[in-house]
């Protein structure tokens, strides 16, 4: 038994994985190829060959991973030859071929939520010894255009929060998933398309050049069937949607918040998630868009 992987293989972002060339041969030059697997999509950073070597002899191995971008060059590999699987060391994790994710989140994917939704991951499991030690998400529009990835996650390995990126409403977007094992395998890239729902839910209240220095109220309009909301309030930074506060309704008023004076920041922008119950008992979260706010002095040169 033969074993060489890829260990230092660097994906750029939004670059995938698609292939790989393994090669062993007798010589340096690769003049006499004595194993060989071609265009391989399934042993994608390691590959198992059942052959039977000499282990005083030397042995060459290269292998090329096929990208999205294209073939990398070929790089010289390890050759670790097997001669009793019994005296091998326990702690080597034995490579093979990693099942694909399961991917779900929480929101309904033919009426998706545009952000602070997770993805989750399940189903790892492997025809060799490696443990799932990391899991790689990506976030792309319907042609595969990049939006937003986190590589090789070993925190977020069985699920990520997504609250880096907003998506539009009504587009159509892809969710990507792949296993990363200790054994230095990749599991196929799988695919969820969503739907993000339309936001038909208006309300009323001053959404741009917000003026912290007073009492700003908002309004769901156009629906009595609400008994009571809750609005939580995000702030948009290049890092993400970082949770700001919770807002409940005004007693009397179930579709109305105030949010006090000088409790927003000024010149900043904030996102509402409102989340809503109605007369009949369902709860529906509802995110809605950004509000921004204006400088202190923007608003005292208003007042003037």
């Amino acid at each position: 038994m033969v074993v060489i992987r890829i260990t230092d293989l660097d994906l750029p972002v939004g670059v995938t994985h698609n292939a790989t060339d393994w090669q062993i041969a007798t010589d340096p030059l690769f003049s006499n190829v004595i194993l060989q697997s071609m265009n391989d999509e399934v042993n994608l950073t390691s590959i198992i060959f059942n052959e039977i070597l000499d282990p005083d002899d030397k042995y060459y191995a290269r292998a090329r991973s096929l990208l999205s971008t294209g073939w990398t060059i070929w790089g010289n590999l390890d050759v670790f030859i097997v001669d009793d699987v019994y005296t091998t060391d326990d702690n080597l994790d034995m490579p093979g071929v990693i099942t694909p994710p399961i991917i779900t989140t929480d929101s309904d994917v033919k009426n998706h939520m545009p952000t602070l939704f997770n993805i989750n991951v399940t189903g790892f499991s492997t025809t060799g010894t490696g443990n799932h030690v990391a899991t790689s998400y990506f976030i792309t529009d319907l042609y595969d255009n990049h939006l937003w990835s986190t590589l090789n996650s070993e925190i977020y390995k069985d699920g990520i929060l997504i609250d880096e990126v907003v998506l539009k409403d009504g587009g159509v977007y892809k969710i990507k998933a792949m296993f990363h094992s200790s054994s230095g395998d990749v599991s196929q890239m799988v695919t969820r398309v969503i739907n993000v729902k339309k936001d038909e839910l208006e309300i009323y209240g001053p959404i741009y050049d917000l003026d912290v220095t007073v009492d700003n109220e908002f309004t769901i309009a156009y629906n009595c069937d609400i008994s009571n909301t809750t609005w939580d309030v995000y702030s948009v930074s290049e890092a993400g949607l970082k949770h700001f506060k919770t807002y409940t309704n005004v007693t009397g008023k179930p579709r109305t918040i105030i949010i006090p004076a000088r409790e927003l920041r000024e010149y900043e922008k904030y996102y509402f998630k409102i989340i809503a119950t109605y007369e009949d008992g369902t709860v529906s979260d509802k995110t809605y868009k950004e509000i921004s706010t204006k400088s202190t002095q923007y608003a005292q040169d208003d007042n003037d």
